[in-house]
């Protein structure tokens, strides 16, 4: 009996399952084995290969949750600094701190500054010789308990040089235990104190039991910050042991510290154990189990699957956490399975074509081959396709059809470009992977995106195999896809989750996380710009706050718009994509806006040719602090998971907001007066010294007044705190409203405000300041009712003509004060006596200049202006005079700066150009020669907008007429804005008025320059004239002046002339104008007038 009759007569007494015909079938074959083996190889190929990029993917989810766990531990960390740093404020700005005011300061702290914090608390620095009295103090406290403290003693006894008495606790019931406890009677308590008092730095102690949790192994540490005395030095070790005076610690248990970060939802599954390594570069000592400060399970190894060390610097010591989790902890189902059901697929295509390999070699069973093929097919949940070598589909299953949702019947013999018609990116991409397969035939893996008929986009693993005919050669392809779109929108997900995460723990302000927050969002979901819009509660408004934007012109012309838009809330109202948000605290999706109605910004969205918008609220709890809204260019339909990841992110964002307002509001309470919101005094301390130091680099002064409220006790003790307090405030007001927004107001404490003026270029300006100060403190003040006069001292100390030394210059300030104080209050007085005179002069002189004007004290005298060739005068130069009561006439170099520092400039500019003309056009009337009269105007002036309307008014008041009048101007005003001053000296120029170029050669143009101004001519300064002809430098200079100038159309006027010499090589040269002693001197106008008369024939008389 052959094989075949045995095999027939085995079926007939036992019928196998299709599953054994099929091996028994592919057995006979060699050919369909060789094909099954390679098959599951290459499954198996691509199994590892989904196994590894799951597992990068866990690990890369590990490493997130740590980047998280670890950033909560350092923010916790430095919360518990800003508290002690707030806290030290508070000892520097109150003279003697009392236990009522430390247990409210400690009491007002937000929750999440002290989250987890045992105890806050101070200990004084007491030296054997007080302690007696300091107990006595102590015990009869009573400002926090109305019984004192009658038992209180300083543990533990015994006889020491000095203590440091822990006296303040807060809160006191839970840890009595630490009442009276002298901190430095344990060695590592001992250590963290000293290293604290020697670097002036928050530090952390080793680990200690704490009194008030007796249990082994439940290790605290405790932050500690030095205080020292106001008064001394802290710049070295040395000088910080002399003034340290005790110290202020915030004290947890290692376990509630980290329990509450481990044990969230994100977190939950990591191992964490944290080591103290011991102080900064000490030796590394982690594994030695004194060092281990706290363990998640201790009673469980670490798990091997992945293994993380990180070290964080906690105030001064070095913690190892060693965060350890299992890789499934970080794997969804479809992550576990994904694997899986690659290799199944493989291993099930690998049968299938087998069995066409075998059915393909034996002809006989070619229809039962084909069946059991296709029940295989048709019974795999993935999609399964079949292509000949011309690309065409062959065969395709039902996973196909639902995948794509096209019947098999319609689509058998097309091509890939038939199934993306309307994307032939796509089809390209997918034909391309064919072709390689055909070139190199067995297996192909790869990962892409494709989108079905309904537009929804996949992601997507193709894995395809060629099968051959029975000569050998490729038949075609058989390939399967596998959808990944969850998994990879769940990476996506937590990747965006992640990025945003870190965004907010790496930033120190809300100004430098959106903007990265909105760009990480845009980039990872392809949208083009953002934005955060929050209430304006001052305002009442939605303001836009923070943008983000591609870098394309449309896109960053709405964001510059967008930015400056407002909206009202119109609570009760969900119209439009902002207020919809914010009114009712949910996502907002609008797919075109062009077709949206109630949005108020679609003339903005339409020229930026943006369609799509999505906005969500961030939220605290179910308070709404804001939106985001994002904008892309093309039409989006409603994402939602895009919807759900964003609500996360949302509250994400909202809790980031409330916590940088927490430490924010923290951080303002530490730097800033609580009364009058100035700075206080170790605010104002830290900005002396950097201005200091700018002053120094830039060699510019400084100046410091301390001020000192004359008549505030009385206030104080008679109207009561209460008015004492809205007295402080409206000082501080005064005050802040007197400087410029550079300068730096602070209060020291009590009735001591001190103010920091920086960049001032002489010491007397400062006097300027002060005086006024002590004038806006003199003004009445409204108290309870009534005007009540206080008055204030103000004491002036300047950088670095009386110190370089910031402490030196505080005092100085302080002495002056007092000095001003003896001399009667309500005034001010410098440090340096010399300054006190020069500044009551320059006081006395502008008090003076102010009624100069309304008293006609100012008188112009004139300067004549000679033709060189002719000797006629050609003009006068008009310059001004005051007439001082006392103090005689005065040259302007005595009063002009002072008027152009004041302003008053302005005024007295007019009234010379007013003057000048006027007594033009009357000497024209009265026959004189006609003349050019020559007005200087100060840079105030000329750069004012309004000196065309100036000059119109004042020649239309005198009649003079424009070609009779020249203005001056120098080279540093026309250079300061080169655009500005050609338009406007063109405009004076078609009025017909004259410009001269005054002090040429002075400044920093040149004639280069200066061609493109349609100036007149030049007044070649006097310091090139003074020295000619005995300076051939001068001489050279000059000359190629005068022959320059003439290349350029303009006339030349030498000034200073004084000397025969110096005309005869003016005229030489080709000068055409001088103006000097040589000639004549300034002259009031009587003289001026007898001057002309003597020249109305021509030549200057006797010259």
């Amino acid at each position: 009996m052959n094989r075949d009759q045995k095999t027939a007569r085995g079926s007939e007494e036992s019928l196998p399952s299709p599953q054994e015909r099929l091996a028994k079938q592919l057995a006979r074959v060699p050919v369909a084995w060789l094909v099954l083996v390679i098959g599951v190889a290459a499954s198996t190929a691509a199994w590892l290969f989904t196994v590894s990029r799951v597992e990068i993917a866990a690990r890369s989810k590990f490493d997130a949750t740590v980047a998280d766990a670890q950033s909560a531990i350092r923010k916790r960390l430095q919360s518990y600094d800003d508290v002690l740093r707030g806290l030290q404020g508070l000892f520097l700005v109150t003279p003697r701190v009392t236990r009522d005011g430390f247990g409210r300061y400690i009491d007002n702290l937000s929750l999440e500054h002290r989250e987890a914090i045992r105890s806050i608390s101070y200990s004084q620095r007491v030296p054997a010789e007080t302690m007696t009295a300091f107990v006595d103090q102590v015990r009869r406290d009573t400002s926090r308990d109305p019984r004192g403290f009658p038992d209180f003693v300083v543990k533990p006894p015994g006889g020491r040089p000095e203590y440091l008495v822990l006296v303040f606790i807060e809160p006191l019931k839970g840890n009595e235990a630490g009442f009276g406890l002298d901190l430095t009677a344990e060695p590592v308590r001992r250590a963290s104190i000293e290293r604290a008092r020697d670097s002036g730095s928050v530090t952390a102690s080793g680990r200690v039991s704490l009194l008030s949790v007796p249990v082994e192994g439940d290790w605290g540490v405790s932050l500690r910050l030095a205080l020292y005395r106001r008064d001394l030095p802290i710049d070295t070790v040395e000088q910080r042991r002399r003034a340290f005076t005790g110290v202020i610690s915030a004290t947890f248990l290692v376990r509630e510290f980290v329990s509450d970060i481990i044990w969230k939802d994100a977190v939950k599954p990591l191992h964490l154990r944290v080591f103290d390594v011991g102080e900064r570069n000490a030796p590394v000592s982690a594994n030695a189990p004194e060092a281990l400060l706290y363990d998640s399970a201790p009673r469980r190894k670490p798990a091997a699957s992945f293994m993380k060390p990180v070290q964080i610097d906690a105030g001064g010591r070095l913690w190892r956490a060693e965060f350890a989790a299992p890789a499934h902890y970080f794997l969804a189902t479809a992550d576990r399975l994904s694997p899986w059901l690659v290799l199944a697929a493989g291993i099930l295509i690998s049968i299938l074509l087998a069995g066409l390999v075998r059915a393909l070699a034996t002809s006989g069973q070619h229809a039962e081959a084909q069946r059991l093929a296709q029940e295989l097919v048709e019974a795999l949940p993935n999609p399964v396709y079949f292509k000949g070598t011309d690309g065409r589909y062959i065969g395709v299953n039902k996973a196909w059809e639902q995948f794509f949702g096209i019947p098999r019947a319609a689509f058998i013999g097309k091509t890939v470009h038939d199934l993306y018609p309307h994307d032939k990116d796509t089809a390209d991409r997918l034909h391309a992977n064919d072709r390689l397969l055909w070139e190199r035939p067995g297996t192909q893996v790869y990962e892409t995106t494709i989108a079905t008929t309904d537009g929804t986009r996949h992601d997507a693993v193709y894995y395809k195999a060629t099968y051959r005919r029975a000569d050998g050669g490729v038949a075609g392809l058989i390939g399967t896809i596998i959808d990944i779109t969850e998994r990879k929108q769940a990476e996506q997900r937590q990747a965006m989750e992640h990025a945003v995460t870190r965004v907010l723990a790496g930033a120190p302000t809300l100004i430098d996380a959106i903007p990265t927050i909105i760009r990480t969002i845009c980039d990872t979901l392809n949208w083009h710009c953002g934005s955060r819009w929050a209430l304006d509660k001052e305002a009442g408004l939605l303001r836009c706050f923070e943008c983000w934007g591609v870098d394309s012109p449309e896109i960053q012309e709405f964001v510059d718009e967008n930015s400056k838009h407002t909206m009202t809330p119109e609570l009760g109202s969900d119209q439009g994509l902002v207020r919809g948000a914010y009114n009712t605290g949910k996502p907002v999706w609008i797919a075109d806006l062009t077709r949206a109605t109630g949005f108020k910004r679609a003339a903005l969205v339409t020229k930026a040719d943006l369609h799509g918008a999505f906005c969500f609220p961030l939220l605290d709890g179910n308070e709404v602090l804001g939106v985001m809204e994002f904008f892309h260019r093309g039409v989006r339909e409603p994402d939602d998971m895009l919807i759900h990841i964003t609500q996360s992110i949302g509250r994400q964002i909202g809790q980031y907001l409330v916590r940088k307002q927490a430490e924010e509001t923290l951080q303002f309470v530490a730097t800033h007066d609580s009364l009058t919101k100035l700075p206080n005094r170790a605010m104002f301390q830290d900005r002396l010294e950097n201005a200091a130091a700018r002053a120094k680099r830039n060699r510019t002064r400084l100046a410091v007044l301390f001020i000192d409220l004359d008549r505030f006790k009385f206030i104080n003790d008679t109207l009561g705190h209460d008015a004492g307090d809205a007295l402080l405030r409206e000082v501080a007001r005064r005050l802040t409203a007197e400087l410029r927004a550079s300068d730096t107001v602070a209060r020291l404490g009590g009735d001591e405000f001190v103010v920091l003026i920086e960049e001032i270029a002489e010491p007397v300006h400062a006097g300027t300041v002060a005086h006024k100060l002590v004038g806006t403190l003199g003004e009445s003040f409204l108290l309870s009712g009534q005007d009540y006069r206080v008055t204030g001292s103000v004491g002036v100390s300047i950088y670095p003509d009386d110190t370089d030394d910031v402490r030196t210059l505080l005092k100085n300030a302080d002495t002056a004060m007092y000095r001003a104080k003896e001399q009667g209050k309500n005034a001010f007085q410098f440090y340096s006596p010399q300054m006190n005179v020069n500044t009551t002069e320059r006081l006395t002189l502008e008090s003076s200049l102010h009624r100069a004007l309304d008293r006609n004290e100012l008188v112009l005298h004139y300067q004549p202006l000679v033709d060189i060739r002719s000797g006629r005068i050609t003009g006068a130069e008009a310059l001004v005079r005051w007439q001082h009561p006392e103090l005689g006439l005065m040259p302007p170099a005595k009063f002009i700066p002072l008027a152009e520092e004041t302003g008053l400039i302005i005024p007295i500019g007019e009234w010379v150009l007013g003057a000048a003309c006027e007594r033009n056009r009357a000497w024209e009337r009265a026959g004189l020669p006609h003349l050019r009269i020559a007005v200087n105007l100060s840079p105030l002036q000329f750069m004012r907008g309004d000196l065309v309307k100036t000059v119109e008014r004042v020649l239309a008041r005198t009649g003079c007429k424009p070609t009779a009048l020249e203005l001056e101007i120098t080279e540093g005003m026309v250079m300061r804005d080169p655009e500005n001053a050609a338009a406007l000296i063109q405009k004076l120029k078609e009025m017909g008025i004259h410009v001269a170029i005054d002090d040429f050669g002075t400044g920093y143009s040149s004639l280069a320059h200066l061609k493109r101004f349609p100036v007149d001519s030049l007044k070649v300064d006097r310091s090139f004239v003074m020295d000619i002809p005995g300076d051939a430098n001068d001489m050279a200079i000059t000359a190629a002046i005068i022959s320059m100038a003439h290349n350029l159309g303009m006339k030349v006027i030498a000034e200073g002339v004084e000397t025969r010499e110096q005309l005869d090589f003016l005229r030489g040269q080709g000068c055409d104008g001088l103006q000097g002693f040589y000639f004549s001197k300034p002259l009031p106008e009587e003289q001026v007038i007898t001057l002309l008369q003597q020249a109305r024939e021509g030549g200057f008389p006797n010259k």
